[in-house]
């Protein structure tokens, strides 16, 4: 079955209904500001909220897509590495590759990122926007 991922996002943001319109509306009402002043900040007051669901929208699907291929990466290692014990047992895996973990990293902690270069954040403004949106969904919740 094909999800359609694209929609599934638009469905899924365009249902956001957000309370602080209404908050919005009750502030704005109170103001007392001219109703063509306050028609036009209602305006983009919602074109802000529709520009940002249709945002989330469009990269949600990229994102599930990376985090999608991530995981069949991970499985295909833990299928990997599985294989290695099974054909050469504990004793004759060769572990020096591994990267071995910084002497301050607490037991059970992954250890801190690399910082990023200090272009990274020219690099690929899409990548860091989608970032934060899935940050802000997750706190969402």
């Amino acid at each position: 079955m094909t999800v359609d991922r694209a929609g599934l996002a638009w469905e899924v943001m365009a249902g956001f209904d957000d309370p602080a319109t209404t908050t919005f509306d009750a502030v704005l009402a109170a103001a007392g500001l001219d109703e063509m002043t306050a028609r036009a900040l209602r305006f983009w007051q919602r074109e802000s909220v529709h520009n940002t669901k249709q945002y989330a929208a469009s990269a949600l699907p990229a994102v599930l897509d990376v985090m999608a291929r991530a995981q069949a990466e991970a499985q295909a290692a833990t299928d990997r590495g599985s294989d290695a014990w099974r054909s050469h047992g504990p004793a004759e895996i060769d572990f020096a590759d591994a990267a071995p973990l910084p002497a301050d990293t607490p037991v059970g902690q992954p250890p801190a990122a690399p910082a990023p270069s200090p272009d990274a954040a020219t690099d690929d403004l899409l990548e860091i926007r989608r970032s934060a949106v899935a940050a802000r969904l997750a706190h969402l919740g």
